[in-house]
Formats: structure tokens, C-alpha cells, sequence
């Protein structure tokens, strides 16, 4: 059994590998066991040719996750730089560079990074830093229209928000709408396709 400072891949070929936690990573939370099985159970357990955006990949292990499932691209994204590097340094000692990116900016600048680029992708984790509101979170609904209006998106996408229980998401944003919300203790997911 994993420690509180160590996660485990749950699925795919590299399942059972430990992720080390390391809590000097600077407001990086570790996504419980459950709420990642719950996830990979809604996007499929095999991601084989799939492109996935980790918006604000903290520890790096939903994008594991991705990888060990057979994505064929995952893309990092963390603006702090110790989690920027914690994440490509186990990216590379897996061997797994070949089939990544990594970038250390802002979530806003990465969609239009990777928009410029020609990226599309058809999975978009999104963990921002928490905020414990009975509300519409501004964070959030910012950035499903920043997601909604930009070039990264088809209409099979699936954009996947881990959020706070108490906060209200909104139903819709531009090109995006909600599918359904999930609860697993103090944690939600929140799931938006594409309207076409």
C-alpha cells in the first residue's frame, strides 16, 4: 500500500509503478486513488492514439495515468517550476520523453501555445488550485471559455474539471457544456463535451 507521500499508477503497463510525492512541491495536491480510477473509468481505460492536456499537472500523475493507458501525446503543464521538473524528470526516467511535452507557464498561455502549434486534443484535465467557494469558481469558468474559444478542441473532445464539492459549475461555457458532475468526498469532477 502506497504512503501518504507516495501515488501509484492504477492501470495500464505501467500499473503498480510509485510515483513519489514529494511534499515540497508547493501547492501541489495529490489526487486521491479514488476520484483517478473514477476518472480513467469515465475516459476509458484504454487511451491508445489519444492526445491528453494535463492543464496544471502538479505531481504529474494523471498524465502518467494517460501515458501508462497508451495516449499517444500528453502534455504537461505546471507554472510552478518545481512541479514543472518533478514531472519531466519521472517522464524521462520512464523513457517515456518521446511521447511528451512539458511546458512551465500559465494555463491561459499554454492553450494559446498549444493552439498556435496545431495541437488538438481529445482529453483535457483541468485541476487548478482549489477555491473552496459556494460558487461559481472564477478560475474555472474562465478557463473553459479560454478552452471553448481556441483551436485544441474537436467536437468527440472530453474536458475533465476536478473541483471543490461545494462549487456551482457552470452549465455552459461557449462551445463547451456540461455533461455531468460527480462527487467523491471534498472532491468533484465535472465533465463538458462539445457542442458541435
Amino acid at each position: 500500500m502506497a504512503s501518504q507521500h507516495t501515488m501509484r499508477v492504477i492501470g495500464g503497463s505501467f500499473k503498480g509503478r510509485i510515483i513519489p510525492f514529494e511534499k515540497k512541491l508547493k501547492g501541489a495536491e495529490a489526487t486521491s486513488q479514488r476520484l483517478k480510477k473514477a476518472l480513467f473509468s469515465i475516459l476509458g481505460e484504454d487511451l491508445t492514439g489519444k492526445n491528453f492536456l494535463d492543464l496544471y499537472s502538479g505531481t504529474g500523475q494523471i498524465g502518467l495515468e494517460a501515458l501508462s493507458r497508451g495516449a499517444k501525446l500528453v502534455v504537461f503543464n505546471d507554472s510552478d517550476r518545481n512541479r514543472y521538473q518533478f514531472a519531466k524528470d519521472i517522464v524521462h526516467a520512464w523513457e517515456l520523453s518521446d511521447r511528451t511535452l512539458h511546458y512551465n507557464i500559465v494555463a491561459e498561455r499554454c492553450v494559446k501555445l498549444c493552439s498556435e502549434r496545431g495541437m488538438v486534443f481529445d482529453v483535457i484535465f483541468c485541476d487548478p488550485p482549489f477555491e473552496k467557494i459556494a460558487d461559481v469558481p472564477v478560475v474555472y469558468s474562465s478557463m473553459l471559455d479560454i478552452i471553448s474559444k481556441s483551436s485544441i478542441i474537436h467536437q468527440d473532445s472530453v474536458i475533465c474539471v476536478q473541483h471543490y464539492h461545494t462549487n456551482i459549475m457552470p452549465e455552459s461555457a461557449g462551445r463547451l457544456i456540461k455533461k455531468e458532475t460527480r462527487k467523491y468526498g471534498t472532491n468533484s469532477l465535472s465533465i463538458y463535451t462539445v457542442v458541435v
